[in-house]
């Protein structure tokens, strides 16, 4: 990480951590009794000082005219602090955002490109997750299996067998029975919990089991 966003980051906690509506609260009262004892006090300086009325009133209006300055170069600095750290903050968020993007597109191309059927579903057993493989294997869309439950294609209920590996006969949209191997895991979050079932078809494994079985005999 660069030092610039280190440093905005930091930044940005500070400035969140106190919370911005009591900054402002104790921002506003400071200003007020300054700003009431500035004018009451240099009011009576003046007065004592000066003796005159029109002397008096001219300089006031000085004095108004630097009170104004000092408060707005006063105002300037917060402003531009504060601002300053909500730019900070913003742009280690929006970097946060296009590393996470990254992250998912990547998540994405891998599952995708997985030999093997990749297939998740949410704590409600509905599928969140259906790859390329599984779409092949299963003669099924993502589209078309998205929101569907796992036992549309999977005899099997994720959240009573996590982390286990079975060997059963999984369904596909085409008729065919398909006898398969599947690793079931749990992801625990916030949201919910979340299964990822990887799906491995065994025909072929099957098919050369019996072969050498036939052969043996």
């Amino acid at each position: 990480m660069k030092i610039g966003q280190l440093t905005g980051r930091l930044g940005a906690k500070r400035l969140f951590s106190g919370g911005l509506r009591s900054r402002a609260l104790s921002i506003t009262v400071i200003y007020s009794v300054i700003a009431v004892l500035w004018i009451y006090f240099s009011d009576q300086a003046l007065f004592a000082l000066l003796q005159d009325p029109d002397a008096f009133a001219r300089w006031s209006v000085y004095k108004g005219l630097f009170y104004v300055m000092v408060t707005a170069a006063l105002l300037y600095f917060l402003m531009r602090k504060a601002f300053g750290a909500l730019e900070a903050a913003y742009a280690a968020l929006k970097e946060s955002e296009r590393q996470l993007n990254r992250s998912r597109a990547q998540l994405h191309t891998i599952i995708e490109s997985a030999k093997d059927a990749i297939v998740s579903v949410d704590d409600r057993g509905r599928i969140v997750v259906f790859n390329e493989a599984a779409a092949r294997m299963f003669h099924c869309t993502s589209e078309a299996a998205l929101g569907q439950p796992l036992q549309t294609f999977l005899p099997i209920r994720p959240e009573e067998q996590p982390d286990t590996y079975v060997s059963l006969e999984a369904h596909s949209r085409d008729g065919r029975k398909i006898p398969v191997e599947a690793a079931v895991s749990k992801i625990r979050r916030p949201e919910g919990a979340l299964y990822t079932v990887i799906i491995r078809d065994t025909t072929q494994q099957r098919s050369h089991e019996a072969e050498i079985q036939r052969l043996n005999r």
